[in-house]
């Protein structure tokens, strides 16, 4: 069959713009940014280079977290207290667990047991023989799925609680309740002269959420919805993270409630679209490459998050129950 040269060049530009949307696939585009695998690879970087940089230490966040390395080769720093609600989603392998650990040990290093307390909901018990010995720990990790709503339901009420309290003192944030009690405090001359004390921020860690969601989803749902809603304001720090991202799991009163999505490798565009809203997470490489979504904007940035080893996690532990007890 013969073909004009009209045609073979209209064939011609077809193929090779085929042949460049499959070598695409390869990259993932984050704004005007297109990173290989590889390319992404050499932006790994220890946690202990983030946290001695100085974008890390001159950093003003109240809680500042390390988010790892941007396509730019920028350290990126931002403050818990702002990027909470947080839905956070991975594979195993993905790298979100090491994401965590660097997530709570580095908190827990720079603040102490009284300014900081963990709570910690971890049902596939991939943390808690480790950080069951962290000072910072609020009463004991729940490991079992049919616990986890009564936990959420105590802490709901500590939050409650809290609310309480800043009413009595005609407050309305953590930070002026507990200037109150310092100026109460710097009046008695002694902290055991008044009645109030300072409260410390929570950060609550729910892991497993499609787990805790098949005991009880109706139960679990309202209990994190009101925390997701209600616990900021009075310094109760919700983090929700899942392996297997699904509507039963991350409902749409959940995602509504949510300011800070970040996910790393998952195994379907749909699982993306749950989480962030659009594809992309699928495409990641996995070993700390993420997409961090901020509720202030609509396009994900691409980052590298530190890298921290089983035996660098061991360490910092040591050294925070040392310095803290």
């Amino acid at each position: 069959m013969l073909i004009c040269y009209d045609e073979y060049i209209r064939r011609d530009a077809f193929n090779r713009k085929r042949k460049e949307a499959n070598m695409s696939e390869k990259k993932i585009q984050m704004g005007n940014n297109y990173m290989s695998r590889d390319e992404m690879s050499t932006r790994i970087a220890g946690l202990q280079t983030l946290l001695e940089s100085d974008v890390y230490k001159e950093s003003s966040a109240e809680l500042p977290i390390a988010i790892g390395v941007n396509v730019e080769g920028e350290i990126e720093v931002e403050d818990l207290v702002k990027l909470t609600p947080m839905l956070l989603a991975g594979t195993s392998g993905s790298g979100a667990n090491e994401f965590l650990y660097s997530l709570i040990l580095s908190l827990s290093t720079l603040k102490g047991p009284e300014e900081v307390k963990l709570f910690l909901v971890d049902t596939k018990k991939m943390y808690s023989d480790r950080l069951a010995y962290v000072p910072h720990i609020q009463g004991s990790i729940i490991t079992e799925p049919v616990k986890a709503a009564d936990a959420i339901d105590w802490l709901s009420g500590e939050m409650m609680q809290r609310y309480r309290m800043f009413n009595e003192c005609g407050v309305q944030s953590l930070d002026a309740y507990n200037e109150i009690v310092s100026k109460d405090v710097k009046e008695s001359g002694d902290d055991n002269g008044t009645e109030r004390m300072a409260l410390p921020r929570v950060i609550a860690v729910i892991d497993s959420l499609e787990d805790i969601m098949i005991y009880n989803r109706t139960r679990a749902e309202l209990g994190i919805v009101t925390l997701l809603q209600l616990g900021a304001d009075v310094g109760i720090h919700v983090i929700l993270k899942t392996e297997r991202p699904s509507i039963e799991g991350v409902t749409s009163l959940i995602k509504t409630n949510i300011s800070g999505r970040i996910a790393f490798a998952l195994d379907s565009k749909t699982e993306s679209l749950i989480i962030l809203d659009m594809p992309g997470a699928e495409k990641l490489s996995g070993a700390g490459d993420m997409l961090f979504l901020r509720s202030t904007s609509k396009r994900a940035e691409r980052i590298q998050t530190a890298y921290i080893s089983a035996n660098e996690i061991s360490d910092m532990i040591q050294d925070i129950k040392k310095r803290w007890t």
